[in-house]
This record gives C-alpha cells, structure tokens and sequence, in this order.
C-alpha cells in the first residue's frame, strides 16, 4: 500500500473533503499518517500530508469490502426469487 498524499486526493468530488474521512479512519486506527519531509519555501507550496493503511486497517477495510459484496449477494438472490416472470405475446 502506497502512501496517498492530500493533493492526491484533493480530486475527489467536491464540496466534501476527504480530509474529515481521513482523519476519522485514523482515529479508528486504519491509517496512519505524517507530514513530508519538504521546506514550504523551498518546493513552494505548502507540505503535504501522506496517509497509509495500517495492517489493521487492511484487515477491516478487507473484512468490510467481504461484507458488503455478501450482502450484495443476499440481494440480489432475493430480488431473482421475487422477480415477475415476463409474459412473452405469441408468434403466429
């Protein structure tokens, strides 16, 4: 897992920021973060903030994603239980 910088992400749609996001899932303990190594006035833009998973955070973010594709599966079984056959017109 790559580090993930705020500029990185700065892309993602607007007007929510993911930085709240971020902030929160590393308050949960799935990523970590820290500041890069980089003078302001040197590179000349402000320093950028790296996020990464935690090997905590792969498991539950893994956990989670096992999660929600079963009960995408529970779904979608359900849905082709209770789903109305089509009535076809007859060819002459």
């Amino acid at each position: 897992n790559k580090p993930m910088s705020d500029s990185a992400v700065s892309d993602l749609p607007q007007p929510d920021s993911p930085i709240p996001i971020l902030a929160r899932l590393e308050g949960l303990g799935w990523l970590c973060s820290g500041w890069e190594d980089a003078d302001p006035t040197v590179v000349g833009r402000p320093r950028r903030r790296f996020y990464q998973f935690t090997a905590a955070g792969v498991a539950l973010a893994e956990a989670a994603v096992e999660a929600a594709d079963a009960r995408r599966s529970r779904l979608r079984a359900r849905r082709a239980v209770h789903q109305v056959p089509q009535i076809r017109a007859a060819q002459p």
